[in-house]
């Protein structure tokens, strides 16, 4: 097995800078998305939680969930996490786990949601699928599992991104073990966007255009063309 990356894009360096980058709204957006599939009560798993900004979201938002489970490579991340969630009104559990080489560290409870955002692409490809249906495992048939990670378009590549999957190579990998009930793209290129010749787009973009900046426009049109997109994320079941 290849070595994998453990970069952190921390959503304090977004407040910092005051404008905000395409990754950094994208982020917050598939949290947000998350909320609005959540109910109070629920058990939630974060893999590859970093600080838990997801569990932060429920914690601000007043989601009460029956559980949250973070799993982190890095303990440092997890003790960032347990001071600022230290007045969280439901149980956190912080889980220090490799997840390729201990994915048996994670408790088995009955989860209702499952996230993996912005993880696989940081491990090497063989690796993905026995993480994927370690990730099965843990599911019911009402469970919903989230998996977001970029779309390489067969140019351009994160140089902190050990492989990233093609958007028709992962459709293929993911049908295999779930069924794929939505998928959105999270940013998308203007260009690829200009690709759509879709009349009603193209003028929508040209208007929006004259306020926001490209980071926002990326972001705004992406959920429409998740094939074109640089980033998606994927709504999965467990298929019977």
């Amino acid at each position: 097995m290849g070595e994998y990356n453990k970069t952190h894009l921390p959503i304090e360096v977004a407040e910092d800078r005051y404008i905000l980058h395409r990754d950094y709204i994208a982020h917050c957006l598939r949290w947000s998305h998350v909320m609005k599939h959540a109910k109070i009560g629920q058990t939630v798993l974060d893999l590859g939680c970093a600080d838990m900004p997801l569990c932060m979201a429920y914690y601000t938002n007043k989601y009460k969930p029956e559980r949250f489970v973070g799993v982190e490579i890095r303990e440092s991340m997890l003790e960032k996490a347990k001071q600022k969630l230290a007045k969280a009104p439901f149980p956190i559990e912080y889980v220090n786990a490799d997840m390729c080489k201990e994915f048996h560290k994670i408790p088995r409870y009955d989860y209702d949601i499952i996230c993996s955002f912005e993880f696989i692409e940081h491990i090497p490809r063989e690796s993905v699928e026995p993480f994927l249906m370690d990730v099965r495992s843990l599911m019911n048939l009402e469970s919903t599992f989230f998996l977001s990670t970029p779309c390489y378009d067969g140019k351009n590549k994160a140089e902190n991104h050990v492989y990233e999957w093609g958007f028709d190579e992962l459709k293929e990998l993911l049908q295999r073990h779930f069924t794929i009930e939505k998928v959105f793209g999270t940013f998308i290129n203007q260009a690829s966007v200009k690709e759509t010749n879709d009349v009603c787009v193209l003028e929508t973009f040209s208007r929006l255009r004259e306020y926001y900046d490209s980071n926002y426009l990326a972001t705004i049109f992406a959920p429409l063309f998740p094939e074109k997109a640089r980033n998606a994320i994927w709504r999965l079941k467990r298929s019977t």
